[in-house]
């Protein structure tokens, strides 16, 4: 079974933490759109010509070319662990000094999610891994007020602490999270294609949608029930309030077709 990243928005987060996000949908990436055929859903997998067993697996395909392309975010029973926004807070050094880490090893790293405050701290068990670098201080650039001279003018945030200061807080995007913090580790339970207005009611509902909340405004979800022709309480209205809140206006009138991929959070 394969581990693969997922990146998901801070209300996503939100849902799954909350046990009410259960699917998700990815639009299908197409090489071309070829005049003579067309793209349609399909499985492959069972036995090669070598003789080797391939679990079956969701995809889609092309009528005029051939083409196949599987599922990139893998098959049922495969593991999503999930990259959201965070905050590196920094790691600690509590080693006794006649058993030194390797070279750039931390006893314990922390971050903050952005999705919810949370703070995390990881035992790294002497392992090097990936942490944002600092930035280096710049040719004549005062360190800090202590250290200024007499003519300096100090305007409130241009020291090198301040910068400093700036760079521990900034928000870090989900893209950019390595593995080690990560809180969340998804199990992937189905895999189909279709298209993206095919979405049910209870679909929608599993997408961890919600009504009245400052990232799907109240507008948007009435408007996207006119055009649907139906009611503010029904959750489609609030999933197409979702999907071109991330995709652009009009993405749900284009219709793509799209990776279906449900999911059960694996606990630690």
């Amino acid at each position: 079974m394969r581990e693969r990243p997922i990146l998901m928005s801070a209300p996503m987060v939100r849902a799954i933490l909350a046990g009410t996000k259960s699917q998700t949908r990815r639009a299908v990436k197409l090489p071309h759109a070829h005049p003579l055929g067309e793209w349609e859903p399909t499985t492959f997998g069972g036995t090669d010509a070598r003789g080797i067993e391939h679990d079956e697996q969701a995809a889609i395909w092309h009528t005029r070319t051939g083409e196949t392309f599987g599922c990139p975010y893998g098959v049922p029973g495969d593991s999503l662990w999930v990259r959201e926004t965070w905050t590196w807070t920094g790691g600690s050094l509590n080693h006794p000094h006649d058993a030194p880490l390797p070279a750039g090893a931390y006893d314990e790293l922390s971050v903050r999610y952005a999705a919810d405050g949370a703070k995390r701290t990881i035992e790294t068990g002497g392992r090097v891994l990936p942490v944002p670098k600092q930035p280096p201080r710049r040719d004549g650039e005062v360190y800090s007020l202590r250290d200024a001279p007499a003519d300096f003018v100090y305007t409130g945030d241009n020291t090198y602490m301040d910068r400093l200061d700036r760079w521990w807080k900034r928000k870090i995007p989900g893209i950019h999270m390595p593995r080690w913090a990560s809180r969340i580790t998804l199990e992937v339970t189905d895999v189909r294609v279709e298209r993206l207005q095919a979405i049910s009611e209870a679909d929608a509902w599993a997408e961890g949608v919600e009504h009245g909340v400052d990232h799907l405004p109240d507008q948007a979800i009435y408007a996207a029930a006119r055009r649907l022709g139906t009611t503010f309480e029904d959750a489609r209205p609030s999933f197409v309030a979702l999907w071109e809140s991330i995709n652009g206006a009009c993405s749900w009138d284009a219709n793509p077709w799209v990776w279906v991929v449900s999911f059960k959070r694996i606990e630690a």
